[in-house]
């Protein structure tokens, strides 16, 4: 199956694949907006998103990721108005790829293309969600001792994503201990609202995130009004990429001694889409 952009150093991929959200980004999968963006309800207050828009801002993704050393490939484009968060396809741990069943089924033609991508390039899938289990890969948190799985709370627009099934055949393929997280429903994933960004460091988005869970974490807590920000993607430990959207956030990430490059996604930020969400690391070390 032909990719829009496939990986040139594809015999260089070996387990551990991922043992840490936060560890350096080698190879990451994106996939590029597409036509149904315009369509999905945007967050309280945004407009919808702009195709021509979305598709400049997430080349720009792209290119800044390349020129950091960053190996990306791409998935052809899907049918959702969110195929681009490619990080809902899939939890990748240190043995290889579980592949997740998004709440949208519609996605279930993404998760065959990444299935193919990954047979392609000799990464092994060690498990998968099965029906009716369901589960969003951008509601988990990998670090070195635990997992951690977003549970929607309350009776926001996203309470009906993942389920109990899904959750409980995550802990049944995984080494490490499972971690239930609740996160306000008025929030799309976990990933949309917290980050690992070293072996013991999580940024949390203002109070839409339980702290509790993360015993033994250092937390950097933002503020309200700006908890997209937290939904960072992790370059390397302490080195992140972020959305220019956001005003006293960046300051906080930086007094945290945490190192930002921010430049603006929000047109996909609209949707609920965080930098976290739009690659899927496919290793890291």
């Amino acid at each position: 199956m032909a990719l829009d952009r496939a990986f040139s150093t594809a015999q260089h991929f070996r387990a551990p694949y991922v043992k840490n959200d936060a560890g350096s980004l080698l190879y990451a999968l994106v996939s590029a907006p597409t036509p149904a963006v315009s369509t999905y309800a945007p967050l309280k207050a945004e407009p919808n998103a702009i195709l021509e828009r979305a598709l400049e801002q997430h080349g720009v993704l792209v290119r800044r990721l390349e020129a950091l050393k960053v190996e990306v490939a791409s998935l052809p484009a899907g049918r959702s108005p969110l195929a681009t968060a490619v990080a809902d396809l899939a939890i990748m741990v240190a043995e290889g790829a579980i592949l997740a069943r998004p709440t949208d089924l519609t996605r279930a033609a993404d998760v065959g293309e990444l299935e193919a991508l990954l047979q392609q390039n000799n990464i092994p899938i060690v498990g998968r969600i099965e029906a009716p289990g369901l589960l969003d890969g951008g509601d988990v948190l990998v670090t070195d001792d635990r997992i951690f799985v977003g549970v929607p709370t309350g009776s926001g627009r996203y309470a009906r994503r993942s389920n109990e099934l899904g959750r409980e055949q995550l802990a049944a393929l995984v080494n490490l201990p499972l971690v239930e997280v609740p996160v306000d429903a008025h929030f799309p994933r976990l990933r949309s609202v917290a980050s690992v960004v070293d072996a013991n460091t999580v940024v949390l988005g203002g109070e839409a995130v339980a702290a509790a869970p993360f015993d033994g974490f250092e937390l950097v807590r933002l503020p309200l009004g700006e908890e997209y920000a937290a939904g960072v993607l992790t370059l390397a430990p302490r080195f992140v990429l972020s959305s220019l959207r956001f005003q006293e956030s960046p300051a906080i990430l930086r007094k945290a001694k945490i190192r930002v490059e921010a430049f603006d996604l929000w047109e996909l930020g609209k949707l609920g889409l965080s930098p976290a969400l739009l690659a899927l690391s496919l290793q890291r070390r």
